[in-house]
């Protein structure tokens, strides 16, 4: 089955259980736990496995979560979107997702807020078929091109970058595609230029169709890109488990960022084996990423602490393109209380 296509269909959970209950996915045994009687804490990822959920397989096969007490069940995703809205209703205690469409559903009333960044800079942006011989995004208007994407949240950036270029989003050629079938309709040869997240796709794009890149960050949109979302409840309701679960998180981000990554991707392709993964794939993309990791501003910070003037500048592009409301405030949107500063 093909690495871009849809893998398997949503897990359907049912209704957010009350407390005492033991259903799949509820967030309902809140005793104190230690590493002789754990307790029970749900992550759900974005989406099908791949390489942005290996550190949290490493800690769970390393023992790190049971070593603060915690028995942690990671959950596949299906679409940062779903995950945010199951942290909201409770059905998991965290989640892994799109900061950019937590945002988004937040000022449409989730309540939910970002308690970890882990992908600080924004990955998104477009390749252009080198064929093009593009030399600036702009020039993408005069020339007519199909830019393909997938129909997913991070299309509400589309008009500030294309307003940043100068570029009203009417002139381009945006042509929306199933999630999970972009990357291999632009590899076959569809369209001349694809809007995703550069950093997955480009070990493969590189060897298959050489093209020219142009990120979002670059023009205007410094966004927080990747982090872990909880409902609002859990911050009263679960802080001490929450904060044991990013402290042993953050130590096998630290482990994928700086040391050994094979054995990321290793604990991954053991817990998800019918994935079929290619570990040298995805371990490219973990080199593809690295720079991504952090901003200027997360200099000599842990790996999880989110700096406050990038969420200021991200929360004031949103309100200017009115993806979030105009009362908007960055600290409506993210806390650092849960994990270290340095």
């Amino acid at each position: 089955m093909s690495q871009f296509s849809k893998q398997r269909r949503q897990l359907m959970i049912g209704g957010m259980a009350a407390v005492g209950s033991t259903a799949i996915g509820s967030t309902a045994i809140w005793a104190e736990g230690s590493p002789s009687q754990p307790e029970k804490f749900v992550a759900v990822m974005d989406w099908l496995p791949s390489w942005k959920q290996a550190a949290f397989h490493l800690a769970k096969v390393k023992g790190w979560y049971r070593d603060v007490g915690l028995d942690v069940q990671v959950d596949d995703g299906s679409g940062s979107a779903t995950t945010i809205a199951q942290a909201f209703t409770g059905r998991c205690d965290v989640g892994l997702a799109s900061l950019s469409t937590m945002a988004a559903a937040r000022s449409k009333g989730t309540d939910v807020v970002a308690v970890a960044g882990i992908i600080r800079k924004n990955d998104l942006g477009m390749f252009v078929d080198r064929k093009l011989g593009i030399s600036d995004p702009r020039q993408l208007a005069g020339k007519n091109a199909r830019i393909i994407f997938a129909s997913t949240g991070f299309q509400s950036l589309f008009p500030p970058f294309f307003k940043n270029l100068g570029i009203d989003v009417n002139q381009v050629n945006l042509t929306p595609m199933v999630t999970g079938s972009v990357e291999g309709a632009y590899l076959a040869g569809q369209g001349e230029a694809m809007i995703t997240t550069v950093p997955y796709v480009s070990p493969i794009v590189d060897e298959q169709r050489p093209s020219d890149i142009f990120m979002f960050a670059d023009y205007g949109l410094p966004f927080p890109a990747h982090g872990l979302v909880v409902g609002r409840d859990t911050l009263t309701r679960r802080p001490d488990a929450l904060r044991k679960f990013l402290s042993a998180t953050e130590k096998a981000w630290h482990q994928v960022w700086y040391g050994n990554a094979q054995e990321a991707i290793n604990a991954l392709m053991d817990q998800r084996p019918q994935a079929k993964l290619n570990a040298q794939l995805e371990l490219k993309r973990v080199a593809a990423y690295k720079p991504f990791a952090g901003t200027k501003a997360t200099e000599g910070k842990g790996d999880l602490w989110m700096p406050p003037e990038d969420w200021e500048a991200a929360i004031k592009l949103m309100r200017e393109a009115e993806i979030v409301l105009a009362d908007s405030k960055a600290t409506d949107f993210y806390t650092n209380s849960f994990v270290r500063e340095s």
